[in-house]
């Protein structure tokens, strides 16, 4: 499994959805590299029936020696967008590093394909052998419809498969999600998993941590946990998922910089901040070097740049955040892994209390 954003929960909800029919390997965290990844695959014993690893890389031709080594049946790509712009330099080299899964893998492979992300689209059009796409918007074998979201408690949609459709309830919040849930789908389908199994399988998935993982405070607010990774598109799906769980209610984030943007990173965070001022956020803490582009952003949408601050540490916010915190409200925390934004989280939960269910 590679991808752009989205690797690791949908490497996690093929682990889920495949040890309901049988003994799977799956790499621990996000052992992705080429040391990471070899390191699971010596894991590999006779007992295991299946296998599912994930795939990262922030430099040309690492996804083509990681395929190698790996040498897989079964090769997803969940998408593409501008991550590690700075290894790769534009899209279209984050396309042709991820397309390497493909061109690498065996002709006899299977390629699992969003047909709703246009990269991806183009990588299918130059694939010759079997593939199985998955989508929303376009004309997909395994598409998610009837989408109903749950608030906070998760989401439901109708799963079909080549016309035949099944209802599956989710505990995982926001729309990128669904996305993750369909190339778990067509992955383990893939597989010949059965479709009752495959339903099953991801209605009993439970988030990552740090991946939207919702936490709820004792004083009544809401924390989503997203600390931990960022690039542009999982941001703005963050902040997103942000302003449809908030409802009527006020909102803030906890921002981190996005790393690996290279010449374009100046510019992309403030497009986040932008962002963050169109989706109605009430209050932004910011920390790292980009934090002033980010501000600035935000300020040129309207935002009012007096409930802006800037911070180094959790201690640094503590103060505002109990003068501004209040019942129903909404926290994103989000940055990239170096940012070290769970710190954070961990602050406020030991500052607030929270919930336990």
């Amino acid at each position: 499994v590679t991808g752009s954003s989205g690797k690791t929960t949908t490497k996690e909800m093929i682990a889920t959805v495949a040890g309901l029919s049988g003994t799977i390997l799956k790499s621990r965290g996000n052992f992705n590299n080429l040391v990471g990844l070899p390191l699971s695959l010596l894991e590999l014993n006779s007992e295991h029936e299946m296998a599912v690893v994930e795939m990262g890389t922030n430099q040309r031709g690492e996804i083509a020696r990681l395929t190698a080594v790996a040498n897989p049946d079964i090769g997803v790509i969940t998408n593409i967008g501008p991550a590690h712009l700075e290894g790769f330099g534009s899209l279209d080299g984050i396309m042709a590093e991820k397309g390497d899964l493909f061109s690498t893998m065996r002709d006899s492979g299977v390629a699992i394909i969003n047909r709703d992300d246009r990269f991806s689209r183009v990588l299918a059009d130059r694939w010759a052998g079997r593939n199985i796409t998955f989508g929303i918007d376009e004309n997909a074998f395994v598409r998610a419809e009837r989408i109903f979201m749950r608030g906070d408690h998760g989401m439901s949609f109708t799963l079909t498969m080549g016309g035949t459709g099944k209802g599956v309830d989710m505990t995982v919040v926001g729309k990128h999600n669904i996305y993750n849930a369909l190339a778990c789908a067509a992955g383990c389908l893939a597989m010949g998993i059965e479709y009752d199994l495959i339903c099953e399988g991801l209605s009993a998935f439970r988030q990552v941590q740090g991946r939207m993982d919702v936490h709820r405070l004792k004083m009544g607010g809401t924390i989503i946990d997203d600390s931990y990774n960022a690039n542009p598109s999982s941001t703005m799906e963050a902040l997103k998922t942000l302003s449809d769980l908030k409802g009527k209610n006020e909102s803030m984030v906890i921002f981190g910089d996005m790393l690996e943007l290279g010449d374009d990173a100046e510019r992309l965070h403030e497009e986040i901040g932008g962002a963050m001022a169109d989706t109605g956020v009430g209050n932004i803490f910011l920390k790292g070097d980009f934090s002033r582009s980010v501000a600035r952003g935000a300020i040129q949408e309207g935002f009012d740049e007096d409930n802006i601050y800037f911070v180094d540490a959790p201690e640094d916010m503590m103060a505002e955040l109990h003068s501004l915190l209040r019942e129903g409200d909404w926290v994103l925390i989000k940055g990239s892994r170096n940012m070290k934004m769970e710190t954070f989280l961990k602050a406020i939960l030991e500052e607030f209390g929270q919930v336990m269910e």
